[in-house]
């Protein structure tokens, strides 16, 4: 089972669930499954083979999220991008982990011109939501490309997605993580959270889901739930406060380590949470998580 492969488990159990949902937008399982039928189709009309790296530059959208999904439909291979990365380390992890392809946001434009000028490898890059004067549009590469259904590449074996380190130990490095790799975490996670078989889980995306948050929001999707994108505003800690609604109740989140302000607004609607290991801010652990017996971490 690949990304797309979750995907379209949640599609099977219903196609006009909301899959994401951003603000007042929200797309269902079909919308984001015609996406990614769009995609791999235009990603093999182009001649990208299975193992092609690809990699996806923007802040925290549906939009952004949407594209690893038709990414693995074509058996490209995902290489997550951090846009909290200064230019320097970006360019770094593109041209080490041999990437090919990139879809970027406009808000990164000026670092993606510069970072054009330093990676020959890379021979495609898209904006992901609008034209400019000097790079392609998504939408307009896609063209009228058919969104009819096709399979999901599968190999077991192949390479799914190349994983930046942390950069504790020297340089970031690429952990190569197959698809079974990622079903294993997939079932792990599930297990560990051990959703409700009669309830679809909402996971309250804090940290940007086109990097390490991803993984952990792939589970939810293959459980037919839905992935709510939080809002950030300004004077927040670096991922941002996060409210949330009733209706909504989350049963994970995903943040960065220290982002403390997230629970106190939303900590009382959690049922679950995952966290990991970073750099210590001031005023913050470099390691979170929750202790109240009535949720569930991992």
């Amino acid at each position: 089972m690949t990304h797309a492969h979750s995907l379209d488990r949640g599609l099977l159990i219903d196609k006009d669930a909301a899959c994401l949902v951003q603000g007042k937008q929200q797309w269902t399982y079909a919308d984001v499954a015609r996406h990614s039928y769009r995609l791999a189709r235009k990603l093999k009309e182009a001649g990208y083979e299975p193992g092609t790296k690809a990699s996806i530059l923007s802040r925290n959208s549906a939009a952004a999220f949407m594209c690893v999904f038709g990414i693995a439909r074509a058996g490209l291979t995902w290489v997550p991008a951090n846009p909290k990365l200064n230019e320097e380390d970006n360019a770094y992890l593109l041209n080490f982990m041999d990437c090919e392809l990139l879809i970027f946001h406009s808000d990164l434009a000026d670092m993606v011109r510069s970072l054009q000028r330093q990676l020959p490898k890379l021979t495609l890059w898209l904006c992901l939501d609008r034209q400019l004067p000097d790079f392609l549009s998504l939408e307009d590469w896609l063209g009228d490309v058919s969104a009819e259904p096709i399979d999901a590449f599968h190999d077991p074996d192949a390479v799914a997605i190349i994983a930046p380190t942390g950069g504790t130990t020297g340089r970031s490095k690429g952990v190569q993580l197959t698809q079974r790799n990622v079903n294993v975490f997939m079932a792990s996670h599930l297990m560990s959270l051990h959703y409700p078989h009669s309830e679809r889980p909402v996971n309250l995306a804090a940290a940007p889901l086109t990097h390490a948050a991803g993984f952990a929001a792939l589970p939810t999707v293959a459980r037919g739930g839905k992935v709510v994108f939080a809002r950030h505003h300004r004077g927040a800690p670096s991922h941002g406060a996060v409210f949330t609604s009733d209706r909504d109740l989350p049963a994970a989140c995903h943040a960065r380590c220290g982002d403390t302000r997230l629970f106190q607004h939303a900590v009382l609607h959690l049922r679950g949470s995952a966290h990991g290991r970073g750099k210590a801010q001031a005023g913050h652990p470099g390691f979170w998580s929750l202790h109240d017996p009535g949720i569930r971490s991992g």
